[in-house]
């Protein structure tokens, strides 16, 4: 096609043509100089073409009068547009938050402002200094604490940078897709990790704790913070004991399923006994406390179940009265993000460290533990995807891991080869 070359300092296609009003423009690609990268910059470049084609006679693009709204009257369409799809609130939440961070950090106020070259320079700003203060609005800089503005500040990894430019992704193709858009811009950045090879840019591994190590650990959240208490002060009432107590067998419950069955933290909080069938040995994991939105059923392990009836009657003593079914389980479990600081406490307490040379241990690291437990125990790979509430690949790459004692386990079953006898003074 003609107007398309290579450019000799970038390795990308660029088109140049000749606009509606007569005047020379160049488009530049992120489509690399090959092949597959000219087939794709061919396309690009028809679209331009045509196009131009319309506005020069005088055809209107309904993306033009959509360029005319306040980009946030886009943003929340789309915000609806997510919600209808029924994600997770939290998944949802997030990826709005990041959007919001990418087209503020752009200096974009209408849709038609998001440029790709800006968008690349503000990702390479995310991955080596961090999310810029310019992204932020002055409430949300005014509301932040001190703790989130050194995280924030701090360079991102390759998944974090894919995120951002993901939740762009999503938000460009809706508007490509429903015409707000004439072309999708976002299309044209490439991803840093690729979904075949995650553990090549991972920030670091979760470790899977043994069976003996969530004993450990349950049995620590259970009795640290009387023990802590009354180290403390000897004279502690009773009732502020058992109020304790109460909190720390929550917790220890909270490890039991999340180990058993890898429920993640957010879906843990929102469960209520109602979500519990106690007689068929099921719970109900619903789609909006999911991360994928798809709810599940997975069953529990008899001993577990019955583990869970106790765990109720423990309730019901404290409370003095039977839980209702839209009471929580865990009513006394911390929100996800104040979990890792008494999980922490927890795993001290146990006599577990939180990271050694196999990885780190957190709360979605019992998760790890569970799918690594499945694998370990001959469990059918679509079985405990199922049980896990994600894709049979997923969980096999990346949750489900070989544990070292397994290894050293098979290297011991290699057979000697018969020439070693001869090999030595032959």
């Amino acid at each position: 096609m003609r107007g398309l070359s290579v450019d000799p300092r970038t390795g990308c296609w660029v088109f140049r043509f000749t606009n509606a009003e007569g005047k020379r423009s160049k488009k530049r690609t992120q489509f690399r100089g090959n092949a597959n990268g000219r087939r794709d910059a061919e396309k690009l470049a028809q679209r331009i073409l045509l196009d131009i084609e319309r506005e020069k006679h005088g055809l209107v693009d309904q993306s033009l009068a959509y360029a005319k709204l306040p980009l946030e009257e886009h943003l929340a369409t789309f915000e609806q547009h997510l919600a209808a799809r029924e994600p997770g609130a939290d998944y949802r939440d997030r990826l709005m938050k990041r959007l919001r961070w990418v087209l503020r950090g752009i200096g974009a106020e209408r849709i038609t402002a998001i440029d790709v070259d800006s968008v690349v320079e503000l990702l390479v700003t995310i991955r080596q200094e961090g999310i810029p203060d310019h992204c932020l609005t002055a409430e949300e800089c005014s509301k932040e604490r001190a703790f989130e503005k050194r995280r924030r500040a701090r360079p991102k990894s390759a998944k974090t940078r894919d995120d951002y430019l993901d939740s762009l992704r999503q938000f460009c193709k809706w508007a490509h897709d429903h015409g707000r858009l004439s072309t999708n811009p976002a299309a044209q950045i490439r991803h840093i990790v690729s979904k075949h090879q995650p553990e090549k840019h991972a920030t670091f591994i979760r470790r899977p704790l043994t069976t003996e190590e969530v004993g450990r650990l349950v049995e620590s959240a259970a009795a640290r913070g009387v023990a802590n208490k009354k180290a403390q002060n000897p004279q502690t009432p009773e009732e502020t004991l058992s109020a304790i107590r109460f909190r720390g067998e929550t917790r220890a419950h909270a490890y039991l399923i999340a180990a058993t069955l890898g429920v993640r933290a957010a879906a843990l909080c929102s469960l209520t006994w109602a979500d519990l069938d106690l007689e068929t040995g099921t719970m109900t994991l619903r789609a909006a406390t999911s991360k994928n939105g798809k709810g599940a059923r997975p069953d529990m392990p008899p001993w577990l179940v019955e583990q869970v009836r106790l765990w109720k009657e423990r309730v019901a003593s404290v409370l003095e009265k039977v839980p209702a079914p839209t009471d929580r389980v865990l009513e006394a479990l911390p929100v996800p993000k104040n979990i890792k600081r008494l999980l922490d406490k927890d795993l001290e307490f146990a006599g577990i460290e939180p990271e050694t040379s196999e990885g780190r241990v957190d709360f979605h690291a019992l998760r790890t533990s569970a799918a690594t437990l499945f694998y370990e125990s001959g469990i059918d790979p679509k079985a405990a995807a199922k049980l896990l509430n994600c894709g049979e690949a997923v969980m096999q790459r990346h949750y489900a891991r070989v544990r070292r004692d397994r290894l050293r386990e098979a290297a011991s079953k290699i057979p000697a080869p018969s020439c070693l006898q001869r090999l030595i003074g032959a």
